[in-house]
């Protein structure tokens, strides 16, 4: 794996990647984060084939599983002490 490519992604993830409900997780990550990656990822110079490694294989799992992440920070956040 390109050890750019994976750098460059959790720098994106970082960045961009905010906290949303469960149930709009999937569709957060494959309609609109995923999409706007790859346009990013292509304008550094990276691959589709490169950034899909450096996501595991699918970039859009990889994206949803960093917004479930988010929600779980957001969630503990606020939890009662």
């Amino acid at each position: 794996m390109d050890d750019y490519a994976k750098r460059w992604l959790d720098g994106w993830v970082d960045a961009r990647v905010v906290a949303a409900p469960f149930q709009q997780q999937k569709r957060q990550a494959s309609e609109v984060y995923a999409p706007a990656c790859r346009t990013e990822a292509m304008k550094a110079g990276i691959t589709r084939r490169e950034l899909e490694a450096a996501a595991t294989g699918d970039l859009a799992a990889y994206l949803e599983n960093a917004i479930e992440d988010r929600q779980d920070i957001e969630v503990r956040k606020n939890r009662p002490v």
